[in-house]
Order: C-alpha cells, then sequence, then structure tokens
C-alpha cells in the first residue's frame, strides 16, 4: 500500500512539472552545432564595403574561437579573394569564409565542411 501511495504521489509531481512546461518546448531546442550554423548564415552578404567585410571578419573570429574552432589563418588568393579558416577538432570539422577585397560592392560566403580541410587542398588543378 506505501509504494501504491507513493508511486502516486509521485506520478502526481510529475504531471505538474510536466504540465508547467510548454509543450512545444522540445521542438524550440536547437543543437549548438544548428544554432551556430545559424548564425555563421547571418555573415553572408553582397554589396559590402571593405570596412564591413572586415568587420564580419572580426566576429565570426570572435565566434568560432569561442566555440572551440581554432583560427586557421587568413589568406589573400590570387583574384584578390580574401578566405579565412578555421578548425574544430573535436567536431572535425572546418568554416570557411570567402570575402572581396574592393572598395565596395564586395560579396562574403561562409561555409561549413566536414573534416580539417588544409591549405594544399584548395589548390587550383590546372
Amino acid at each position: 500500500m506505501q509504494h501504491t501511495l507513493r508511486f502516486i504521489l509521485v506520478a502526481a509531481l510529475l504531471g505538474t512539472l510536466a504540465a508547467a512546461r510548454p509543450i512545444d518546448e522540445p521542438f524550440q531546442r536547437t543543437s549548438p552545432a544548428a544554432r551556430l550554423s545559424q548564425q555563421l548564415a547571418t555573415y553572408r552578404g553582397s554589396g559590402l564595403t571593405l570596412a564591413q567585410c572586415n568587420q564580419r571578419m572580426r566576429d565570426m573570429n570572435t565566434l568560432l574561437t569561442g566555440a572551440g574552432y581554432r583560427n586557421q589563418g587568413s589568406r589573400l588568393l590570387q583574384d584578390g579573394t580574401h578566405m579565412s579558416k578555421w578548425y574544430h577538432p573535436d567536431r572535425d570539422t572546418t568554416v570557411m569564409a570567402f570575402s572581396g577585397t574592393n572598395a565596395s560592392g564586395n560579396a562574403m560566403q561562409v561555409g561549413e565542411l566536414a573534416g580539417h580541410v588544409r591549405w594544399n587542398e584548395l589548390i587550383a588543378m590546372p
């Protein structure tokens, strides 16, 4: 009888706690990786000035290093495109960002790739 009473009390308590939460709460939760992907998407753009591109690169560096990514450096490509990349060893994910270097009218693209993309893998082959 005592076990039954305990069970009823625990069930009532759990029911009260479950009722206090919104029903759709689990759907509002997103993984840290999904949230990071959403944040990275906000850095993309077109028609940007050089100052805006540089600021976005700095802000993205702060975001990514805070999330455990390691800055792998930047390169200026032959066509004048600025490229930066970051790598997260635990997630085995590389984030790459490309932006123009003109005074105005630049585009910025950001992408996530599975694995550790090395600089020599980005060399264009004839």
